[in-house]
């Protein structure tokens, strides 16, 4: 097996397991006949707080923050992110007491 997943702490918001899970399902359909490796780590602490989920692959890393969000995303590296839903209601995502989602990684890793 190709994938595997290293569980720090159980995730609090249920859309965090949620998110994970179908994170992994998807890397193991992709990936399980792969023969290196890929590693799942999953919200451990890190600098001042949390990483949600860490993706290491061969080449290279990808650092995920899960939001509880079904509609599209638009913001900048250090400006505030909004989204809309399909009924037009535009709201500020934030990215924990950081600003926006980039901000809290960026503080956390």
């Amino acid at each position: 097996m190709s994938v595997h997943v290293w569980i720090g702490e159980e995730y609090e918001f249920a859309h965090e397991r949620s998110a994970i899970a179908r994170i992994i399902e998807l890397m193991k359909q992709h990936f399980d006949r792969d023969e290196r490796h890929y590693h799942v780590v999953c919200n451990v602490m890190a600098g001042s707080g949390a990483i949600d989920a860490l993706i290491i692959k061969p080449d290279g890393m990808v650092v995920l923050e899960l939001k509880s969000i079904d509609c599209p995303v638009s913001g900048s590296e250090n400006g505030p992110w909004w989204a809309k839903t399909d009924d037009g209601i535009r709201f500020e995502v934030k990215g924990g007491y950081h600003g926006n989602p980039f901000q809290q990684v960026r503080r956390s890793a």
